[in-house]
């Protein structure tokens, strides 16, 4: 072989690792981004869970967020009730946060066919706990569809 074809072998292949060193360098950024992205929201949702927690023992913490604990009772809502509900949709809100799942699981679905779940969605959690999202479309979604079959 001659001299010029070895060093343009070396260069061809001194290339292709350079182009596969950038492409590692590239998916080390993309990973630790979406860790950073995961770590947040499983942080986010510790803490939340926390003050959901509260909710439920001093109702009147709700009046922080728009809504006035007297309110339950015209929809027919306890303390826990509320306090649960909040705690559910903020893990659904988290679980189709990405938007890869476009369906409502069956747990969702036999939750939203209390009319008292739809209420709570529409006048407490909507907007207030849980903001404008997939999660949120898919609930629109299904409570435009669907009306309710049990109290």
């Amino acid at each position: 072989m001659e001299t010029t074809t070895v060093q343009a072998v070396a260069a061809a292949v001194s290339a292709l690792a350079a182009m596969a060193s950038a492409a590692a360098a590239w998916s080390t950024f993309r990973l630790a981004s979406i860790l950073r992205s995961t770590g947040r929201y499983t942080t986010n949702f510790q803490a939340a869970a926390k003050h959901e927690e509260l909710i439920a023992q001093h109702p009147e913490l709700l009046d922080l967020h728009g809504f006035t604990h007297i309110a339950l009772q015209a929809l027919n809502l306890t303390q826990i009730e509320i306090a649960y509900l909040i705690a559910s949709f903020t893990a659904g809100d988290l679980f189709y946060r990405d938007g890869q799942i476009r369906v409502l699981t069956q747990y969702r679905t036999v939750l939203l066919q209390s009319r008292r779940v739809q209420e709570a969605w529409q006048h407490v959690l909507k907007g207030k706990f849980i903001l404008a999202g997939p999660f949120s479309e898919l609930v629109d979604q299904y409570i435009a569809r669907n009306p309710p079959t049990r109290s």
